[in-house]
């Protein structure tokens, strides 16, 4: 368990991409090889990567005994991978069939169109209110010119991020931040891939 607890980032990474590696294939076997039993496979694969996640966030509560930046992170992700994640694999499962069949291929093109508007009006928004958050955060902290300053921060301690450099003298808006910044990255890869796909070809 001590193993699992000084490596959770490493091992919270590797899960995650282990678990698009996955999700990858899966969408690749449906509509490519259609193995039903592959399909299954990969299925409880990405299942067993979150409960994998799960068991970290327990691990790391049990250690340290409160709720840490690492914890708040994953749930997170978990949260994502409910609500705005499952509607987006939706789209995509939706897209990949629209381009290896011809069923209904009009509609799907329509539909996905005006989500990938959608994707990106929210993505929009995410921008706008990040930038204007933060600058009226500097604004009031009053810590622009200490912003390369590095310090501890106690849910850090014992890991590989015990030092970073922060903005604010606050900590409590470092770390809010820090998930800001964590989960906005996140979304702009989402968005990213969402600006790539080309309805109707």
């Amino acid at each position: 368990m001590s193993y699992l607890y000084v490596n959770e980032w490493l091992l919270f990474v590797i899960s995650e991409g282990l678990t698009w590696f996955f999700l990858g294939i899966f969408l690749f076997n449906r509509y490519t090889l259609r193995y039903v039993r592959l399909n299954r496979l990969f299925l409880t694969l990405i299942i067993f990567c979150t409960i994998f996640q799960f068991g970290l966030v327990f691990i790391d509560y049990y250690i340290t005994k409160h709720i840490s930046l690492f914890q708040i992170i994953i749930i997170l992700f978990i949260i994502y991978a409910m609500t705005l994640g499952s509607a987006d694999i939706q789209r995509l499962d939706k897209y990949l069939l629209s381009k290896f069949t011809n069923h209904h291929r009009s509609v799907m093109n329509e539909d996905l169109y005006s989500y990938v508007n959608y994707r990106k009006n929210l993505f929009l928004i995410h921008t706008i209110a990040i930038v204007f958050v933060h600058f009226i955060w500097l604004i009031s902290d009053n810590s622009i010119t200490l912003y390369l300053r590095e310090l501890k921060v106690f849910m850090f301690t014992h890991t590989y991020l015990s030092e970073f450099p922060l903005l604010f003298n606050l900590h409590a808006l470092n770390r809010l931040s820090f998930i800001w910044i964590i989960l906005y990255s996140f979304d702009l890869l989402i968005y990213s891939f969402i600006s790539s796909i080309q309805p109707g070809k």
